[in-house]
């Protein structure tokens, strides 16, 4: 019997600007199982689908993450975004991913639970945010959940033909307070159960798991087996990258890293429709390299 699906991003790529060259050498590998993601330049959205389906001709299977496909100006992604104009952005990228996640017929598309405060990211630069105070964090609270009300309308997600999952994210400071979203198990399991009868799932990133039981001085372990027992069955997918517990620095995964040693722990949860998929997200990796890291994943699954 097969094990779990093993997906690379495309963010993994040693140089991953070039979509259509990345596809191509991914699936001369045969990296076949592929997450769409960042840091691909704008192209347009007939370009894309042609792209896409031109690569499941040759046998890719997609999903699809956060910033893909690229908007033609950046943007913080951020669901609970206060202003008129980065909310908009924001829903206008987010129904794009999934008109052609249903057009290309991927079956999820995920992103993350987005920010109290607002954000801006220099070039190159790690966000950084404005401070927070209660009426700011009470509007993003309305924002974020208006927004996922929204997207859950979606015919495809209402249908089941896709799936959507929100990502949990570590703690990051403004003025002394965590802005950011869906950091804990409570927290995650607060807002699954907000949307439980539209289906609303999660993808958990164990790399940012193992980045918040370090911030708020916690034992991974006993974080994971919380998210399992509160959330599994509504887990989508699993992401994997290296790091030092401080920051989400996307580096392989070592043969004895924390996050292979669990995933023994979540390779029979259920997921839902297609499944629970997991994928590697380490960035600047050559095929081969990439294709040693899905070793190492598919072995710890086993």
């Amino acid at each position: 019997m097969m094990g779990p699906e093993v997906f690379v991003s495309t963010a993994s790529a040693r140089n991953p600007r070039d979509l259509p060259r990345v596809l191509d050498r991914f699936l001369r590998a045969g990296i076949s199982a592929i997450e769409l993601s960042a840091p691909h330049p704008y192209l347009g959205i007939t370009e894309i689908e042609s792209l896409l389906k031109a690569s499941q001709d040759r046998g890719a299977k997609f999903i699809l993450h956060n910033y893909f496909p690229a908007p033609k100006e950046p943007i913080v992604l951020n669901l609970a975004a206060v202003r008129d104009d980065d909310h908009e952005a924001t829903l206008s990228l987010v129904r794009e991913a999934l008109t052609l996640a249903e057009e290309t017929k991927s079956t999820l598309y995920t992103c993350h639970a987005g920010y109290r405060a607002h954000a801006i990211c220099p070039a190159g630069g790690q966000f950084k945010f404005e401070r927070l105070d209660v009426d700011a964090k009470l509007r993003a609270n309305h924002r974020q959940r208006q927004s996922l009300a929204s997207i859950l309308e979606t015919p495809a997600l209402r249908s089941g033909a896709l799936r959507f999952g929100i990502e949990n994210l570590f703690p990051c400071e403004s003025g002394g307070e965590n802005v950011s979203y869906c950091c804990t198990p409570p927290e995650i399991l607060e807002l699954l159960d907000h949307f439980a009868d539209q289906h609303l799932g999660l993808l958990l990133d164990l790399g940012h798991l193992s980045i918040t039981a370090t911030l708020l001085d916690c034992d991974p372990d006993q974080l994971l087996d919380e998210v399992i027992r509160l959330c599994g069955d509504r887990i989508l997918e699993v992401h994997l990258s290296g790091n030092d517990g401080m920051r989400d620095l996307h580096h392989p995964l070592e043969p004895t890293a924390w996050q292979l040693q669990v995933l023994p722990r979540l390779a029979h949860l259920p997921g839902t429709g297609d499944g629970l998929f997991f994928t590697l997200e380490a960035r600047g990796l050559s095929e081969d390299e990439c294709l040693t890291q899905v070793d190492l994943i598919r072995s710890a699954l086993r």
